[in-house]
């Protein structure tokens, strides 16, 4: 992994890791990805609106320039927070990526409680994760419009839950999410993407 850094103005610097990315398709995509891609993680935070609209279109041509060609929008929903939605400063600085031939996936709503919250027995998992999936397709709803103006340049989108083998360590538990991503896909006409990350937990066969 390589650490590139930018400098936006004399007191903001933007670090961006630099590292292929595996792409975890949840539903069948005709598109095939080139090994050799570069993409990098955005987390929007609200004090990124103080870039303006011309240095951000600078550093979409900088990280262009070297290779990077997918940027994935970690979320467009943090808790509460919504960013201006699908017409405000987000969006923009996402479509000025876009200007720059930067394809995107779009994540969408993140819960802020999600890692205490995921941390429990199948039971409690299948009433959170409902609740979860229904605020994240809520996210998708709003953003609908601007994904398909936008579609010739969003490779998909990542939904922004974490899947640990440390969070489903039996059976019921995995069979169980499972069955919820299953009906989770039908709702999206896009390639979804997900993080998994292994910890260890599970018995080897």
């Amino acid at each position: 992994m390589a650490t590139y850094t930018t400098k936006f103005t004399n007191k903001q610097v933007r670090r961006c890791c630099l590292t292929a990315f595996f792409l975890i398709l949840l539903t069948s995509c005709k598109q095939k990805v080139d090994n050799h891609d570069l993409g990098v993680f955005y987390q929007p935070l609200n004090q990124d609106r103080d870039i303006s609209l011309k240095q951000w279109k600078e550093f979409g041509e900088e990280i262009s320039d070297i290779g990077i060609k997918n940027v994935v929008i970690q979320w467009t929903q943090y808790g509460n927070e919504a960013f201006g939605e699908s017409h405000g400063w987000l969006a923009q600085r996402m479509e000025a990526l876009q200007d720059d031939n930067i394809k995107l996936w779009v994540g969408l709503y993140s819960d802020p409680n999600y890692f205490r919250e995921i941390h429990t027995n199948a039971t409690e998992q299948k009433v959170y994760l409902t609740e979860y999936f229904n605020k994240l397709h809520k996210s998708y709803v709003q953003w609908k419009t601007w994904l398909r103006i936008h579609s010739n340049k969003v490779q998909g989108l990542y939904l922004p839950l974490e899947l640990s083998d440390y969070d489903f360590k039996t059976p019921a538990q995995r069979e169980q999410l499972a069955n919820i991503l299953k009906q989770q896909i039908k709702l999206y006409d896009e390639p979804l993407m997900i993080s998994l990350y292994l910890s260890g937990q599970l018995p080897q066969s």
